[in-house]
């Protein structure tokens, strides 16, 4: 099921299961190694253990956040690269909420659409070139929620990350 979200195939997607641990996420992801240690960070109220990911396939960066227990795993969090925003857009159809983007978007805005009853936020580029068509900039995985617990959360002053683009 990964492997196909992370190539934007949603379909059966419905948020990361209740009690998914990092070993069950880094065994999906495989191959992948850890790159460097966790490091803990905060979003909203509470603290997090994140443990940056490294991948030969696409996409090549995914942080896997965790409570501060660092087992389980709260969010999974990525900039696909490739990925066809109205392709996605019309799988998951009409987003609970659209919120503006914080993220830097190479080219283009970007909104985010939640799907917090599906367990995912995705960041939709919009080309300032019109001939060009919208892609997904960044994708934000995790267990099916309420916009509430979302709003307060997961998706709260998040700053997400990786920020990929390397100078």
């Amino acid at each position: 099921m990964m492997e196909n979200v992370l190539r934007g195939d949603f379909t059966g997607w419905h948020g990361l299961p209740p009690g998914t641990t990092l070993d069950a996420v880094l065994a999906a992801l495989a191959p992948a190694r850890k790159s460097g240690p966790p490091r803990e960070r905060v979003r909203g109220p509470r603290r997090h253990l994140v443990v940056a990911v490294e991948r030969d396939a696409p996409p090549a960066e995914i942080e896997i956040w965790c409570g501060i227990d660092g087992r389980t795993v709260e969010s999974i969090e990525l900039e696909p690269a490739g990925i066809d925003g109205d392709a996605v857009l019309a799988q998951l159809g009409e987003p609970e909420l659209r919120l503006p983007d914080e993220r830097f978007a190479e080219g283009g805005m970007a909104t985010e659409h939640v799907y917090a009853s599906r367990g995912v936020t995705a960041s939709i580029v919009q080309p300032f070139d019109a001939a060009q068509p919208r892609r997904v900039g960044y994708l934000q995985l995790y267990g099916a929620t309420g916009l509430s617990e979302y709003l307060t959360e997961i998706g709260v002053a998040a700053h997400p990350r990786p920020h990929t683009t390397k100078p």
